[in-house]
C-alpha cells in the first residue's frame, strides 16, 4: 500500500505506484472495478501476442453491463467535437460499436490499462498537469507518438463502479 499524504489526482498517484512496482508490465486499474484472474491473463496473452502494443485496454460496463462509451473513442480533435456537436457531416468523436475482438483504437478507458514498463517510462507516465480527467487520452496520444499501438481487448469486460 502506497500512502500519498494529500490527493495528487489520477495521474500523479499512478506514477509514484508505478515508480515502486516490479514486473515488466504495469496494470492502472481504478479501485471500483471488478476484474478476475481470467480478465488479467487474456490482457497479458494480448500483450504477448501483439510485440507492438504499447497500451491495452478492455470494455469498461457499467453494473447493467452497458458498456462506456470511453472504451473505444476517438480523440477529442476541436474538427471532431464540432462535428458531433452541431450533427454536421465528417467523422465526430464517437466510434460506435465497440467490437468484441483485439482491435486498434486511439484511445481507451483509464479505468483499466495495461502496458509494459518499458512504454510507460518511454512516454514518461502520466502527465501530473492533468489532475483527473483526460489523462487517460492523453497517455494513449503520447503512446501512438512514439510509434506503439494503442488496443482494446473488446472480448473483455470489466465492471466499473
Amino acid at each position: 500500500m502506497l500512502y500519498n499524504r494529500a490527493n495528487l489526482g489520477f495521474g500523479p498517484a499512478v506514477n509514484r505506484a508505478a515508480a515502486r512496482a516490479a514486473g515488466e508490465a504495469l496494470l492502472v486499474l481504478n479501485p471500483d472495478c471488478l476484474v478476475d484472474e481470467a480478465v488479467l491473463q487474456r490482457l497479458l496473452d494480448v500483450l504477448e501476442d501483439e510485440p507492438r502494443a504499447g497500451l491495452i485496454g478492455a470494455v469498461v460496463c457499467d453494473a447493467g453491463g452497458a458498456p462506456d462509451p470511453a472504451s473505444y473513442r476517438r480523440d477529442p480533435l476541436l474538427r471532431r467535437a464540432l462535428a458531433s456537436l452541431l450533427g454536421g457531416r465528417g467523422e465526430g468523436v464517437e466510434i460506435g460499436a465497440i467490437p468484441d475482438r483485439v482491435v486498434e483504437a486511439e484511445a481507451v478507458s483509464g479505468a483499466l490499462m495495461l502496458l509494459p514498463r518499458r512504454v510507460f517510462e518511454r512516454v514518461g507516465g502520466f502527465d501530473e498537469g492533468y489532475f483527473l480527467h483526460c489523462e487517460d487520452l492523453d497517455l494513449c496520444r503520447r503512446v501512438r507518438d512514439e510509434g506503439w499501438r494503442v488496443l482494446l481487448a473488446g472480448d473483455v469486460r470489466v465492471l466499473h463502479g
